[in-house]
């Protein structure tokens, strides 16, 4: 039981770890209108800013939330970024009508860390056309859901971006997943691909994210 208590209290400690990500580059973002004298903008930013909040302090609470939860944070987190960097990026949101996202559950803050590197280290440093952001949400086979998280930035092998800090989140992330399978046995498979390695005239990232349905 002990050792059970301690896992639980370091998944919560991981998942409480993921939440600066959101206001730190928020509240710079904010300010930055401000200086610029966008108050119409940064008054658009601050109020979608608290919704996402709102959904953020609620899911942290959470092993797990709707899936129309989730998908309502990750669209919120995503037009704050596309407001932060200028509308350089389009969004695209592809979903499974035949899944239920009030019934299915998956564990909370999961995908936002992976959108966040898809624009931060993929997109933002994407020097020529235009970025694009595609995120979909399909019915897998056994009984499972599937998120594709793809762009078409400078792609996770790119040198400038390995030389780069590692991704804080993507590690919490992982230390989750683990932590996950030792507590509730909830299997969670994450593959990360360069889409360069498929065509050398593709760029961009795919990650692929596969939950099992939990009810």
């Amino acid at each position: 039981m002990r050792n059970h208590q301690l896992l639980e209290f370091e998944l919560s400690s991981l998942q409480s770890q993921l939440n600066p990500h959101f206001i730190s580059n928020s509240m710079l973002a904010i300010n930055n209108f401000i200086k610029e004298n966008n108050s119409t903008i940064a008054e658009n930013y601050i109020m979608d800013f608290s919704r996402l909040m709102r959904l953020v302090l609620e899911s942290s609470k959470l092993k797990t939330i709707s899936l129309k939860d989730e998908i309502d944070l990750l669209k919120y987190y995503s037009k704050l970024e596309q407001l932060r960097f200028n509308n350089s990026f389009d969004i695209q949101i592809d979903i499974d009508e035949a899944i239920d996202l009030e019934l299915l559950q998956i564990p909370s803050m999961m995908i936002q860390p992976y959108i966040e590197n898809a624009i931060n280290h993929g997109l933002i440093n994407k020097k020529q056309g235009r970025g694009l952001l595609q995120i979909s949400i399909q019915e897998h086979q056994d009984e499972s859901i599937r998120f594709v998280i793809q762009d078409n930035g400078v792609g996770y092998n790119n040198k400038k971006i390995q030389n780069n800090k590692k991704s804080r989140s993507s590690q919490l992330i992982s230390d989750r997943v683990s932590l996950l399978k030792s507590l509730s046995d909830i299997d969670i498979s994450i593959n990360i691909l360069d889409l360069s390695e498929q065509d050398p005239k593709l760029t961009g990232t795919l990650v692929e994210i596969i939950f099992p349905e939990i009810y």
